[in-house]
């Protein structure tokens, strides 16, 4: 029974780790091309480092920034996913169990958001906060 399912499972597998990597290539590119969302957050995670730069945050704050923006990019693409199978699934027409999916998939979203931004307040109006305080009023020397 155990080879069975080997079997039946290793025919949908990647051939090889180059393969594997140019199919999650291919999905991450699919996710950013179709998801307006993913591309909005891109934007303020990028807005994120670049203010974090200019507030010199340390290699901590920067793993810190690090984890907090893959948590929200990583719960937009379960959303995504959650989204493409259920469509799959019901072939696009209406299904309230779909709907209550969905609902509750994007809801995970905005729950991971909020604290992410919650997190990043904190974590920007402490470091804000420190620069003020240096008396160092120009960012580059």
């Amino acid at each position: 029974k155990n080879k069975i399912w080997r079997w039946n499972m290793s025919k949908f597998q990647a051939k090889n780790f180059q393969a594997s990597f140019k199919y999650a290539l291919n999905g991450l590119a699919l996710i950013y091309k179709s998801q307006r969302n993913i591309r909005i957050q891109i934007l303020f995670a990028l807005f994120a480092v670049l203010i974090a730069v200019l507030l010199r945050f340390n290699a901590v704050d920067f793993v810190i920034l690090a984890i907090l923006i893959t948590l929200v990019l990583g719960a937009e693409m379960v959303n995504t996913v959650i989204e493409f199978i259920l469509d799959s699934i019901y072939k696009r027409k209406y299904s309230r169990i779909a709907r209550i999916a969905k609902d509750m998939s994007a809801g995970m979203v905005l729950f991971v958001t909020e604290i992410v931004v919650l997190c990043g307040i904190v974590l920007f109006a402490y470091k804000y906060y420190e620069f003020i305080n240096e008396g160092v009023y120009y960012i580059w020397y």
